[in-house]
Order: C-alpha cells, then structure tokens, then sequence
C-alpha cells in the first residue's frame, strides 16, 4: 500500500472495535475501489435520444486479501489473534468505517471475511467491504424547501375558501344571466 499507512477497520457502532493492518499484514497488490453511475432509462418511439434519469452512484464492494504470519510480527499467536480480531467485527455486524489513511474511507459493512488456514501462525486473509457510503461522493438532492407552519397551512386554506366563494358567485351570476335569456 501506498506510503505505508496501516488499513484501519473500525465499528461506528457496538463495542467501536478496531482491526489495524499494517507492514506486512497489509492487504496484497493494493486496494481496488470503484463505483457505478446508477440510471434509469427509456426510449420513447419517435426519439433517438433516450430519456436518462440518475439516481446517484453505487459504490463497489471492496476486497482485502493479505496474509497474518506470526514471524512477521514478531508475536507468538499474533496471526490468530489477529484472525479472530476480523472475525469478531465481521460477527459483530455493526456499521464500520474502512480508511487508508486520508486516501480512502468508506462506511458500511464487513460483509464476508474468510481465512484460509496453512498453520496457525501462517493465515491468509480474505475480506469483503460492502460500502454503503463514501466521503467523496456527491449528494444529487432536491432543493430543501421550507418548514410549513400551521399558520401557513391555515392562511392557504383560508385562500382556498375565498377563491371557492368567488367561484360559486360567479357560478351564480352565470347562471342568473342564463336564466333570463
């Protein structure tokens, strides 16, 4: 991983737990991020240009493989300790932020975390992070409107009913007029 910074994996939530994976624990060949533009979209007859509505994006899964080895960290059982450290946040199903020093964080769930065992000081790793919200990403939202008040719902009511009174003269008069021709 880039400049050294450890990948911190921490609950939002519960017991705010926290996985640190640094030097060699880091997860192999880097981090793979992505995203996707979610739309809508319709071809109307007689047009060549479909009709195209955004919903917004939708991040990628994230995937860390590395591996936990004891002789790595100098610590005798680190590599399970450390084991059964992702699989507690991963059973604990609490929302969890996933950062990279400043270069990546993202919010959501440790959705798989699988280990492949050779020995118990030597363990691969495999985690899934599903993101369910990224910092970077940009909000499409309708413009806010204003808090209606009782008192504006009752001054446009009142509006209603001295429009449905000028009407109802009005229907009167026409109907007055009618009636004499």
């Amino acid at each position: 991983m880039a400049d050294g910074l450890p990948v911190i994996v921490r609950e939002l939530e519960g017991q705010g737990r926290e996985v640190v994976l640094e030097g060699s624990t880091l997860p192999q060949r880097g981090v793979d991020v992505g995203a996707r533009l979610r739309t809508v979209r319709t071809h109307y007859p007689g047009s060549r240009r479909a009709s195209t509505q955004v919903l917004g994006t939708e991040e990628q899964d994230i995937q860390l493989q590395g591996q936990l080895r004891d002789v790595w960290t100098g610590l005798q059982g680190g590599a399970l300790s450390q084991m059964q450290a992702l699989r507690d946040l991963y059973l604990g199903q609490r929302y969890c932020e996933l950062s990279w020093g400043e270069t990546l964080v993202r919010r959501g769930y440790l959705k798989e975390a699988s280990f492949s065992l050779v020995r118990a000081e030597d363990i691969g790793y495999r985690l899934v992070f599903e993101v369910s919200e990224a910092d970077e990403a940009e909000v499409v939202a309708p413009t806010e409107y204003e808090e209606t008040t009782p008192e504006d719902v009752s001054l446009a009511l009142a509006a209603l009913l001295a429009a449905t009174d000028n009407i109802n003269a009005t229907i009167g008069a026409v109907n007055t007029i009618q009636a004499g021709l």
